[in-house]
């Protein structure tokens, strides 16, 4: 669990991002805590979003599992007709 102390401790650096006239006007005379709070929300989304970030590479990682339960469930003998069928019973 992250403590406010070790928020407070977070290196920030800074990059250029091209907004919208509104959003950089809301910047613009945001007070200086509102704008702290929003460069910690914006790392967090980039950080989640862009390739490379961890939610992406459980992305990856989730659709090869799915991958690889495929081929093992072919292999076995499941075939499409027979999931479906799986699927649509009733207990």
């Amino acid at each position: 669990m992250v403590t406010l102390g070790q928020i407070k401790d977070i290196v920030m650096k800074q990059i250029r991002v091209p907004i919208d006239d509104d959003a950089a006007s809301l910047w613009n005379n945001a007070s200086e805590r509102d704008r702290r709070n929003a460069s910690r929300l914006v790392s967090s989304w980039l950080k989640n979003i862009l390739p490379g970030s961890k939610r992406d590479r459980l992305k990856k990682e989730f659709f090869e599992n799915m991958r690889e339960a495929g081929e093992i469930a072919k292999a076995n003998g499941l075939t499409p007709k027979i999931l479906e069928r799986l699927l649509n019973e009733k207990d």
